[in-house]
């Protein structure tokens, strides 16, 4: 498998003005884009939450918070 690989390689150099950086580095690009580049995966049981619910969330555990001082006239 490999050495076909190799033979159409100096085939296509041979026979078609490429150059041979230009399609080792375009080989290159397509090995690793290919091979060494997984796409991201992502969580299949993971629900998003909404933000504006998280929100209010915060904003109702401040509300307990609020702090009351009295004056002594």
């Amino acid at each position: 498998m490999l050495a076909i690989v190799v033979v159409i390689i100096f085939i296509v150099i041979a026979f078609f003005s490429i150059s041979e950086l230009g399609l080792i580095a375009f080989i290159a690009k397509l090995v690793r884009n290919n091979f060494f580049d997984t796409t991201k995966k992502f969580q299949i049981n993971y629900e998003k939450q909404d933000p504006t619910k998280i929100k209010i969330k915060e904003a109702k555990s401040e509300e307990g918070k609020a702090v009351i001082e009295n004056k002594e006239s």
